[in-house]
Parts: structure tokens; C-alpha cells; sequence
């Protein structure tokens, strides 16, 4: 074999082992998400300049047993909203919220009342979220109101307390669990409420859900509502325990909340004193969705 024959295999030879070496660099590098197989990373990546449109919907149907008698309240609402990047530091999201639509309506044995909430529609208020979707400061919305006639006036707030699903923190295969906790105050001129949840999240698999993949998670939970107001010259006290379960998806390639659907009860009892001491037993169903509309 002639020198410049060894030199040319040569040649060829380092260029070989340099591109198996490039080749492993290339396989080695995994995408921001993981893999799910050997783990999956869910976090949220909201786009800039691209706001998310959502719709929420409620309704709940609420059963008192007073006097022998049975009363039926039913009550729904429906939000369109907007979820608009700011900013993002140190693994937290500045969002600016913006109210599309609203409608809430409660019918009674007194008849329906539809909420005023004109003046809710186009309002603005930013929330923090952190990189796994707990809501740390949503007091932008306290100030946000619409009219529930004689009920008076009710803030947004509670909307958006616990509105995103808590991402795990860590890399999860499927039939790996986590557990969150969520509270959710509401306080007027007359009443307040207090919802306590504890969560246990499952990674349940995998979906296509508006074109795009998405990790299922399938959660139940438990909780306490805790409420205190007054009716005329009654004080009333409410205790109910809640449980129920969600079912929603994640697409984890884009780090988009697209989709949860979710259904529960609430059992308990309501305790007015004043003028005379009743106990009224309760029962509460409800469903609540929230859904991406645009991407």
C-alpha cells in the first residue's frame, strides 16, 4: 500500500470516529420534555405574542331538606377568557388575564336571577403562575365584580384561584401519581367561603386531543367547604365535605393546559342561629370543564 494510500484510510478513519462521536452528541440530547418511556417533564410554556383562549363552563345543582321540605337551587355560568405571556423570571409567569364573555345564572323556587356582568367583559388583571402551575398571586381579580342582584356584588377571584392543573415537578412515566393542594376564598359584604382540595394526579397515557399530543392525567380528590354569612337576622354556618375526580390533558411538546373536565359532590349541613336554631342538611353536585379554544 502505497503512503498516500495509508494516509487516505487514515483520513477516512478519523473522519468515521469523529462522526460516530456526533452522532452519539445528537443522540444524547433529548428534548426539553423528556421522553415517555424514561420519563416525561411537564412544564408550562406559555408562547409570546400568541394569547390562549379558553371557555369554562359550571353548573351545579344544590339540594336543602328544611322543614320536611326539599329545595332545589340550580346554578351555571360560563366564562370565555384570555391568557396573554407578560414576562417570565426565575420559574414564574407574569400572565395578564382578560375577561371575553361571562354569564352566570341561579334558579330557585324565588325564580331565576341572571348576574349583571357587562361590566366584567374586557377587563384586565395579570396573574403569577409558577413553572408547574400553581396560581401565587390572583389579587388582580378580587377587584373585578359583577352584580348577583340582592345577592350583591361577587368578584372573579374565585375563578381563577385554582384554575391551572399542578404539574408534577419531576419526570413521570406512566402510572406515576402526585398529590397537590389548592384553597379557594370567597368573602362579600355578607359572606364568605372557604374551599379547601387535596389532589392525587396519575399519569394515565397519552392522547391526541386538538391536534396535538397530550399526556392524560386522571386526578380525584377531597376537600372542605367552610362558609359563614347571613340571611335577615340569622346567622348561618355551612360545613361540607367534598370529593370528585377530573380527567385532563397536558400537551406536553408545547407545554399547553388544553383540556379538563371534572365532576363531584359535596355533602354537609347549614346551621342558622338567631331568632331560632334550625340544621339544615345539604347535598351539592357539580360539573366543571375548561377548554382550549384556539391555540
Amino acid at each position: 500500500m502505497s503512503r498516500y494510500s495509508r494516509l487516505s484510510s487514515r483520513r477516512m478513519l478519523a473522519l468515521m470516529f469523529v462522526a460516530v462521536l456526533l452522532l452519539a452528541g445528537c443522540a444524547a440530547k433529548r428534548a426539553w420534555w423528556g421522553d415517555t418511556e424514561k420519563g416525561l417533564v411537564l412544564e408550562y410554556r406559555f408562547p409570546t405574542g400568541s394569547p390562549l383562549a379558553y371557555a369554562a363552563s359550571n353548573q351545579f345543582k344544590q339540594s336543602m331538606s328544611i322543614m320536611g321540605q326539599t329545595i332545589e337551587v340550580n346554578a351555571g355560568g360560563v366564562t370565555g377568557f384570555s391568557v396573554n405571556r407578560k414576562s417570565m423570571q426565575k420559574g414564574e409567569y407574569t400572565l395578564e388575564i382578560t375577561m371575553d364573555s361571562m354569564s352566570v345564572s341561579v334558579d330557585s323556587p324565588q325564580g331565576r336571577l341572571q348576574a349583571d356582568t357587562e361590566q366584567v367583559i374586557g377587563k384586565r388583571f395579570d396573574m403569577t403562575l409558577s413553572l408547574w402551575g400553581k396560581e401565587l398571586d390572583v389579587s388582580g381579580a378580587t377587584e373585578i365584580k359583577y352584580d348577583m342582584g340582592p345577592e350583591g356584588p361577587r368578584s372573579i377571584a374565585t375563578e381563577f384561584q385554582a384554575l391551572f392543573p399542578d404539574l408534577p415537578g419531576r419526570p413521570i412515566t406512566v402510572g406515576d401519581t402526585w398529590t397537590s393542594r389548592d384553597t379557594v376564598t370567597e368573602k362579600n359584604a355578607d359572606n364568605e367561603l372557604l374551599l379547601t382540595f387535596e389532589s392525587s394526579h396519575t399519569l394515565d397515557g397519552f392522547e391526541t386531543v386538538a391536534g396535538m399530543e397530550c399526556a392524560r392525567i386522571k386526578t380525584t380528590y377531597t376537600g372542605t367547604m367552610k362558609g359563614k354569612g347571613r340571611q335577615g337576622p340569622m346567622e348561618l354556618v355551612s360545613e361540607a365535605a367534598i370529593k370528585g375526580n377530573d380527567t385532563w390533558f397536558f400537551a406536553y411538546r408545547k407545554g399547553i393546559f388544553v383540556k379538563n373536565s371534572s365532576e363531584g359532590s359535596a355533602e354537609g349541613i347549614i346551621t342558622g342561629s338567631g331568632p331560632q336554631e334550625i340544621t339544615i342538611p345539604m347535598t351539592r353536585t357539580f360539573m366543571m370543564s375548561t377548554e382550549l379554544v384556539t391555540k
